[in-house]
């Protein structure tokens, strides 16, 4: 079903960029569903031997099933997406807070939002053979007085559940 949406703060810059705001979300749900396809495929492809690759500058394990996600995620959100993508699993480890505002900087212009995730959060459940584990996708807006959340995805694939939401 369309929604005929009301230009609100934020959304004109959001519709603007992306035209139908229920193809765009969609689309994100989808590409987060994807990224946890990808996880639940390496589990079946690896069981017990969940391939831990490489550890994060905080300690953190990183898997092959991060990994998996994170490249998923990023070639489909951009695909259906102008904004670019801050990842959990970028190398280097988690930006800090400028680098994360500046994501988007594209000929000297900051861009209204950009993509925030975490390709598995609960690395460490999903290496003990655990279900709670999860892709986390937000979509941030930057303004004046900072970064805020505008819509978020939640896909917990070993549950087969998917939750979203936004400021509309």
């Amino acid at each position: 079903m369309a929604h005929d949406f009301q230009a609100t703060d934020g959304q004109s810059e959001l519709l603007s960029a992306v035209g139908n705001l229920d193809h765009f979300f969609e689309s994100a749900v989808i590409a987060t569903e994807y990224a946890g396809a990808a996880i639940i495929e390496v589990a079946s492809q690896h069981g017990s031997q969940r391939l831990v690759s490489d550890t994060k500058a905080d300690g953190s394990p990183v898997s092959a099933a991060d990994r998996a996600a994170h490249v998923e995620l990023a070639r489909r959100l951009s695909e259906c997406s102008p904004f670019p993508l801050v990842s959990e699993e970028e190398p280097g480890g988690v930006p800090d807070f400028r680098t994360i505002v500046n994501a988007g900087r594209v000929s000297g212009h900051l861009n209204q939002f950009f993509w925030l995730a975490d390709p598995l959060d609960g690395t460490r459940d999903f290496l003990a053979g655990e279900t709670t584990f999860a892709v986390s996708l937000a979509l941030m807006r930057v303004h004046a007085s900072g970064v805020e959340p505008y819509f978020g995805c939640i896909v917990a694939p070993a549950l087969e559940t998917t939750w979203w939401g936004s400021r509309e």
